[in-house]
């Protein structure tokens, strides 16, 4: 059988991106790119005659993209007024009818040519309904989601599953350690010749999480997937995937696979696996490949099967165990266990882990049968992670519920005389027996094993392995002081619970964990965040509860302290008495954006989805706080919140989104900050995210309760640490704040004083911002470094009142001091004043945290409001990194564009233009990439692109040493 190919001529398209620049030694023709022909007859045989077209280019030109199936003897070529030759021909083709463009290109003109090949499987139709009867084919299901668009034209996701059948064509990722799902294409028959349907982070069969004991997905399987779908961006067909927050968490699924709807399970097999010591197995760490492990078992956790595993080389966490099911109730503190498994490392803990275990064997050890008691205090002292002792005392905090996985789980504070622990980890059959016997301020007596519980730097003394001895209840409080959410709040008793009544607001439901929180705000203006509830309460109320209604609520105090220290009250224990949901709000837009007459929320909205909406426009919002996200973000000077016309949730919210302070200034440490109840006024652009009214990147807080000036005293220094090479004489130390203040030192000090005077000796003084000169000899020493010190310190009433700043002096010859500098770069917000944030820059340097960025482009760089990154391109074009004084390089780690090209190849370069072959793969898009090399001192390195693609970055961090 033979059948036809046809080449129909598309029109000349220019290339918007970029210019060329005329050569200036001599005048050329004007640029053009031309083809002869707009029809080819080709045959699908193997042994089919190859046919030619002629292209007519004035330019040196190449091909910018074609179909895999096409075949060209030649990619590029010399400009010529004479016709060129090139020959064309194709693959056979045993599928569906098929097209793609072949698009030749001169840089500014391009010629692109339509390609459309018959198959033997002919037209490929959209076919099924998504249902399990009649799933989509994956044709079926891309027309289904092209229709899927809200009032507004918005792409939206399904409201409910579908079923569509297809071919594993290409995977991205076969099934992740750590999430226990996999991302991967299919198509109507498994090539990537056809439409594709993007399968994103989908669980297996019967909606249960991958794992090493499922067969691995593999390109050509059968599968039947059901998930809500959505056209992710406008352009990519894919299944939905949902994380915990702000809605419960969401996966799609395998329906079938190969036939089968049941979960298949392989037993395998890792005799042959290599045996490593821990220390070895850390070391390597190895992500990819299963290691066999052995080692005395500590801290084990029977609801999750975790445990800790020594070999006295090392200790690490063993997080997963694929066969847990066989083993979680036969493993006890100090077996032994012969396990295999693959490396992972937990960035928030720094902690290093096994995970995806296989459980091989298991030696049973002595099972301990005397407890000692002990206080608690005596408890957390001893921290012997290995033996139980017995512990007594008054219960608090008492919450039960599901983990992520629907395990059921409780905790709860045990206290006595000396201290307060938290008890976390329960043997097999404690919670079963006591989730509904214990109760708050009642007394138990336990036996347990010590775990210190670290968590984004916080390490927090628990009690695991947990087996209940004795409870004894409290009589049951049936009275209830009913106080404000201020007296709560000073009371701080974690004991007895208190009726509060207020505002709901940040209402967040996780229906397959149970677990809902919110903020809970009254007359006094004070909030406080109710998180813990007794049993079934998420059942009465998961589905009653609404931001801006009434709750009336009974709990007890309790605190969460976050990573950086910050403490935040809670309301656990609770149990909701009532609740009313808030009546409509009948609103009136007001405003025209101007100073004298701001908009309201609803005005600012009504702009926003209005057909003259400026995205450029500089205007006014004003409203009262109604919710606080952030008061202010310490890293990026910014606040987020909402407000509305009378300050309630119930009523129209704008959100202001990382909120420059008063003045256009960063938000500060000892500012005022803003709470609920607040009026303010919001000045810059607006825009419209997902659906969320706010303002854009740039916009800043006008006036704050009438007032458009702070005078908070302020005090600071802008680092406690300076780096200096050995041969410096001198260091600065920058002062901020707007009060008077006082250095002193061993060392000469100096800074500049009133009318230009210059105050010098050991002690000097200054008021308000200011910059203090310290000098010191040079360091002859070629072993040791040398440090200074110097105290700055202020009367006035602040929260920090003294610092004191050390200068390292490097060794001589010395390469720097101190400790690392990381200079961390977020391009998923606008870099910098006056960076490009359209087409067409080609060169420019930037000052990004403080260092000299600088950008070359061959076809231009800038900063993607839609993309929310950094673009930049093509082949040729750099981002040169800035040199640290003193340092190398000794790391560059990136994060790509969410939906960046998955064509583009970066690599890193010296400032001559060297590669290093870091890399030769492409990149993936939303994925990090980490280098590591022994840069030279004080030398500038790029991450240069090094194909023809445009590259996209969120984020570059750098590490100098």
């Amino acid at each position: 059988m033979k059948f036809k190919s046809f080449f129909a001529l598309a029109t000349l398209a220019a290339l918007a991106f970029a210019g060329c620049q005329p050569n200036s030694e001599k005048i050329e023709a004007p640029a053009s790119i031309s083809l002869d022909k707009t029809t080819l007859e080709l045959f699908v045989a193997k042994d089919a005659p190859s046919q030619t077209i002629q292209l007519t280019s004035t330019r040196d030109w190449r091909v910018e993209s074609q179909p895999e199936w096409v075949v060209l003897d030649q990619s590029e070529g010399k400009g010529s007024e004479k016709p060129q030759t090139i020959t064309v021909s194709v693959e056979d083709n045993e599928s569906y009818n098929r097209s793609g463009d072949i698009v030749f290109t001169i840089g500014i003109r391009k010629a692109p040519l339509q390609v459309s090949q018959e198959g033997s499987k002919g037209e490929l139709v959209a076919e099924g309904e998504g249902t399990v009867e009649s799933p989509f084919n994956v044709l079926g299901a891309i027309e289904y989601v092209k229709g899927l668009k809200d009032e507004a034209g918005e792409f939206v996701a399904s409201e409910k599953e579908v079923y569509i059948k297809g071919t594993v064509a290409m995977i991205e990722e076969a099934y992740s350690f750590g999430y226990g799902n996999g991302t991967f294409f299919i198509t109507d028959d498994g090539t990537i010749n056809t439409p594709k349907f993007y399968c994103f982070r989908v669980y297996y069969l019967g909606g249960e999480k991958w794992t090493i004991v499922n067969p691995a997905l593999q390109k050509g399987d059968e599968v039947v997937v059901q998930s809500k779908v959505i056209n992710y961006k406008g352009n990519t067909p894919e299944t939905v995937q949902v994380g915990s927050n702000p809605g419960p968490a969401y996966n799609g699924k395998l329906y079938s696979l190969n036939g089968s709807t049941e979960p298949l399970v392989t037993e395998r097999d890792f005799s042959n696996a290599p045996e490593k010591t821990v220390a070895e197995f850390i070391a390597a760490a190895d992500k990819n490949n299963f290691y066999k492990l052995r080692g005395a078992v500590s801290g084990f956790n029977s609801t999750y099967c975790s445990f800790d595993l020594s070999d006295g080389t090392d200790t690490i966490y063993v997080y997963s165990v694929a066969n847990a099911d066989a083993w979680k109730s036969k493993i006890a503190n100090k077996d032994t266990v012969v396990l295999a498994g693959a490396y992972d490392f937990y960035k928030s803990k720094n902690q290093h882990e096994v995970v995806s275990a296989w459980i091989m064997e298991l030696v049973s050890g002595p099972q301990q049968t005397e407890f000692e008691d002990l206080t608690v205090a005596e408890f957390i002292r001893k921290a012997d992670t290995e033996l139980a002792y017995r512990l007594s005392g008054t219960v608090s905090g008492f919450t039960t519920g599901k983990d992520n996985s629907g395990n059921p789980v409780m905790s709860f504070n045990l206290s006595d005389q000396t201290d307060k622990i938290l008890v976390y980890g329960f043997k097999a059959g404690e919670y079963d027996k006591w989730a509904t016997q214990l109760s708050n301020r009642g007394t138990v007596t336990l036996h347990g094993v010590y775990k210190a519980y670290t968590k984004d730097g916080v390490t927090t003394p628990e009690v695991m392995e947990a087996v209940i001895e004795s409870f004894e209840p409290a009589p049951p409080q049936t009275e209830f002081e009913e106080i404000s959410i201020a007296s709560f709040l000073e009371k701080k008793d974690t004991v007895l619970a208190y009726r509060l009544h207020g505002t709901v607001s940040s209402l967040s439901i996780k229906s397959d964990a149970e677990k809902m929180e919110f903020n809970l705000t009254d007359e006094s203006e004070s909030t406080v965040k109710v998180y813990g509830f007794q049993l079934g309460q998420f059942g009465e109320w998961s589905e009653k509860l609404k931001n801006g209604g009434t709750a009336v609520l009974r709990g007890i105090y309790t605190e969460y302290v976050a990573k950086d220290g910050t403490v935040t009250p809670e309301v656990i224990d609770t149990f909701i008495e009532s609740f009313e949901e808030a009546p409509e709000v009948e609103e009136q837009a007001e405003g025209d954006g101007s100073l004298e007459h701001p908009y309201n929320p609803l005005g600012a909205k009504n702009f926003i989805d209005s057909q003259s909406f400026d995205a450029n426009a500089q205007v006014y919002v004003a409203g009262k706080v109604s919710e606080v996200k952030y008061q202010y973000d310490a890293e990026h000077g910014t606040a987020t919140f909402n407000i509305s016309s009378d300050g309630t949730v119930a009523a129209q919210q704008f959100v202001a989104f990382s909120l420059k302070y008063l003045g256009n200034k960063s938000w500060l440490a000892g500012q005022k900050n803003v709470k609920i109840g607040d009026v303010v006024v919001i000045y810059g652009k607006l825009k419209k995210y997902n659906s969320d009214y706010e303002n854009a990147s740039g916009a800043y807080l006008y006036s704050l309760n009438g007032e458009t000036t702070d005078d908070s005293p302020l005090f600071g220094v802008e680092s406690q640490t300076v780096n200096v090479f050995a041969s410096a004489t001198s260091a600065v130390i920058n002062v901020t704040g707007n009060v008077a203040w006082t250095a002193t030192s061993t060392c000469t000090l100096s800074t500049a004083g009133a009318a230009g005077a210059v105050e010098t000796g050991t002690e000097v003084s200054g008021n308000g911002a200011g910059a203090i000169t310290v000098s010191f000899d040079a360091n002859p020493d070629e072993e040791n470094t040398k440090e200074y010190k110097v105290t700055v310190s202020t009367v006035a009433e602040v929260a920090v009142k003294s610092y004191e700043v050390t200068i390292i002096q490097a060794k001589n010859p010395g390469e720097g001091g101190g400790d690392p500098v990381v200079i961390a770069v977020a391009f998923d917000k606008n870099p910098a004043t006056g960076f490009p944030t359209a087409t067409g820059t080609k060169t420019g340097t930037f000052k990004l945290e403080g260092y000299d960025f600088v950008f070359n482009a061959a076809t231009g760089f800038y900063w993607s409001e839609k993309e929310k990154c950094l673009i930049i391109g093509k082949a040729n074009s750099y981002i040169e990194l800035p040199a640290v004084e003193g340092k190398k390089l000794t790391l560059v780690e990136f994060l790509t564009g969410k939906n960046a090209s998955e064509n583009v190849i970066a690599d890193l370069y010296t400032s001559a233009g060297s590669a290093l072959n870091k890399n030769t793969a492409k990149l993936k898009k939303g994925s990090t990439y980490t280098w590591e090399l022994e840069g030279e001192v004080n030398a500038k390195y790029r991450i240069q692109i090094t194909n023809a693609y445009n590259a996209q970055f969120q984020t570059i961090k750098l590490k100098y040493e």
